[in-house]
Parts: structure tokens; sequence; C-alpha cells
């Protein structure tokens, strides 16, 4: 087995690649983190709270923390209890919050995207309700669907809001065909 040597039994050129190696590593990393900042929105939200501390990538649709200190930290899921969605444990002020991480990326991230027009309401009717009143029907109204069918496929491409009846009909559809 190789053993790295120690500082004292390096060449001073040994000494001058082993630092540059750790500063690119550095760079690397920090490059990294800015990145994620960018790609990162906030506050994570599941339809009804919002969680300040919290994101979700634009790109991965991985859910993120910044609880501990100023850098994101990766949640990981855990299907656990009777439901076979992933959820992600939030904490706030003390408090404990399970959340299905499908339903997490679709709110975070449809953020600026109207969601469709209830069926009832006219076109005209609609463009003139207030968003927060359209914020509240749709909370009411729509559910997160997995387009795919597949729960722990949670990215925000397979996902799409639906009323109750839609996702009754997707789901018997797709049972019928597998």
């Amino acid at each position: 087995m190789l053993r790295m040597k120690s500082m004292f039994e390096m060449t001073n050129d040994e000494r001058k690649d082993y630092f540059a190696h750790q500063r690119e590593q550095v760079r690397i990393a920090i490059k990294r983190q800015i990145e994620l900042d960018k790609s990162i929105v906030t506050p994570a939200f599941d339809g009804t709270t919002f969680f300040e501390d919290y994101g979700v990538c634009s790109k991965t649709s991985k859910v993120y923390s910044r609880k501990r200190g100023n850098q994101w930290i990766e949640l990981t899921p855990n299907v656990s209890g009777n439901t076979k969605y992933p959820a992600v444990k939030f904490s706030v002020k003390g408090k404990s919050y399970t959340k299905e991480v499908h339903r997490i990326v679709a709110w975070t991230l449809q953020k600026g995207n109207p969601l469709p027009r209830p069926n009832e309401i006219s076109s005209a009717a609609w463009k003139k309700t207030p968003k927060e009143v359209k914020d509240l029907i749709a909370r009411q109204l729509y559910e997160v669907n997995h387009i795919d069918h597949v729960h722990t496929n949670y990215h925000i491409s397979n996902l799409e809001f639906v009323t109750r009846r839609q996702n009754v009909q997707k789901y018997h559809a797709h049972r019928k065909n597998a």
C-alpha cells in the first residue's frame, strides 16, 4: 500500500505541486458552491408554508438546507411509514416538519409560472382575479402528479399540476396500461 510522504520527506518541487493541487481543489469547491448558490430557488414552499432556510435546485430538483452555516447542504429524502413518496424533514423554530419532496419541488419551482385556469371560471373573470386569490384557489384545487408514475422521480420535468379528478384518471389509465 502506498503511503503519502510527510511534508518533511517531500522535495521543494513536490511540496509546490502538493500545495498547487490543494489550491486547485479549493478553487473547484468554491466554484461549485457559487454555481449551486445561483441555481437554488428559495424559499422552499409546499403550497401552504414557506421555509426560509431551505431551497430547491432548479437544475437537479434536489432540496437543500442552509440551517448550519452559509453553505447549502443537500437533504436526503426518505420513504417511511405508510407513504410511498420520498420526504425530507424541515426544522423551523424548533418545530419539525416532514414534507413530500415532489410537492416541495413543484410548488417551489413553479413560481412565476401561472397555474392553469379552472374550467369553471371564465377567462375574463380569471384575468380580473387577484393573484393572492388565484394562489388560494390553486392550492385548494390542484395536486402534483408524477407524469411517469415513478414516485421517486421528483424532477420538475416529471411533475405537473392536475385536479384530483385528472390525477385519478391518469392513475387508472397508467394501471390499465401497465
